[in-house]
């Protein structure tokens, strides 16, 4: 899932748990948690790398660790201040909470995966919402559609919305530090798809396994994006979701959520 290793990454960085630059990880291609063996996607691993090539290489090994490092009260004390797990009020009808483990059913391998994105369900419009947190300096706004309501006849102002603060998540100085790293994704990472010479892009890949009567289905997957323009001030930020994409992804219907104020 694209936005909790976002998530992850900026709790471990605003703990002052890693250096995204000296920081290091070795990663033989998995690791142990119990009974499970979590597996990188990259046959063999990536080896030796900082933190910041653990973002970029969305390596699930080194998000792990980044868990451990947290631990359990940490990690999903920072998914409740990003709002994971209950609405954010935007003005849409039938918006769900998503489903976030109760931290007494969290052990090991529920924190690590957890870490990574696996095994728990968030809402498109949750992610936009805490990935513009991150970005933004650190605070949670509450989404809206509607921006002002118009008197049809004269198009007079009846009535204009105002953003609501929520709360602050991250320092600005931890927000930087992401814009900078999900920037690096894009022009030396996973994101290269998305790099255009001579504009400044942030964003991060994300591969989410469905889930059909409680079981994961064999290769049959959500892939998505969040890109964030421009990255070193950030204005807009866009998702994307693909269902089940197969061989190619043009043909297939993407959900799309912008929220144009960062600010």
């Amino acid at each position: 899932m694209v936005t909790f290793k976002i998530i992850t990454t900026a709790a471990t960085v605003e703990e002052g748990l890693i250096d995204l630059d000296k920081d290091t990880f070795d990663d033989s291609g998995s690791v142990q948690v119990e009974n499970a063996r979590i597996k990188c996607w990259k046959a063999g691993g990536h080896g030796h790398q900082t933190f910041l090539q653990v973002l970029q290489n969305s390596c699930n090994p080194g998000f792990v660790k980044m868990g451990q490092l947290l631990g359990k009260e940490r990690l999903f004390s920072y998914l409740d201040l990003f709002g994971f797990g209950e609405k954010t009020g935007i003005d849409l009808n039938g918006e769900g909470k998503g489903i976030i483990f109760s931290l007494d059913q969290v052990g090991p391998v529920e924190l690590a995966t957890t870490a990574f994105g696996q095994g728990v369900s968030v809402t498109p419009i949750q992610q936009v919402a805490a990935v513009s947190a991150v970005l933004n300096g650190g605070k949670l706004y509450k989404p809206y559609v509607v921006k002002n309501f118009l008197e049809p006849e004269t198009n007079t102002l009846i009535k204009t919305i105002d953003k609501t603060f929520v709360r602050d998540t991250i320092s600005p100085e931890t927000s930087a530090i992401m814009r900078r790293a999900l920037e690096s994704v894009v022009a030396l990472g996973g994101g290269k798809a998305a790099y255009i010479d001579g504009y400044r892009i942030g964003g991060k890949t994300g591969t989410a396994q469905k889930v059909k009567d409680g079981h994961y289905l064999v290769n049959n997957y959500i892939m998505s994006f969040v890109g964030i323009v421009p990255s070193n001030n950030p204005q807009a930020i866009l998702y994307i979701a693909i269902d089940n994409p197969k061989n190619t992804a043009i043909q297939l219907p993407a959900e799309f959520f912008w929220i144009l104020s960062m600010h």
